[in-house]
């Protein structure tokens, strides 16, 4: 879900919560963007990837179905239970 536009770090602490979420593999409500469509899912996150000078989370659905978003894109994120 890339596009070419360049990207934008994120603040550190909301970076630090990305870590924290995936090393405890939280559940949560994500809002994110790509160029053509906006995405509300909720999703079990499971790490951190950079590519291409891209930071990306990597997360799943309760189905198993995989997501890699990058963090810039990312709107929202609301805490769910497990």
């Amino acid at each position: 879900m890339s596009d070419n536009i360049d990207y934008q770090p994120i603040n550190c602490a909301i970076h630090d919560e990305f870590e924290l979420a995936c090393i405890r593999q939280e559940v949560r409500t994500l809002t994110w963007h790509t160029k053509h469509q906006t995405f509300n899912q909720k999703l079990r996150f499971l790490d951190l990837k950079c590519e291409q000078g891209a930071e990306y989370l990597i997360a799943e659905t309760e189905e198993h179905k995989p997501f890699k978003i990058r963090l810039d894109h990312i709107i929202n994120m609301q805490v769910d239970s497990a």
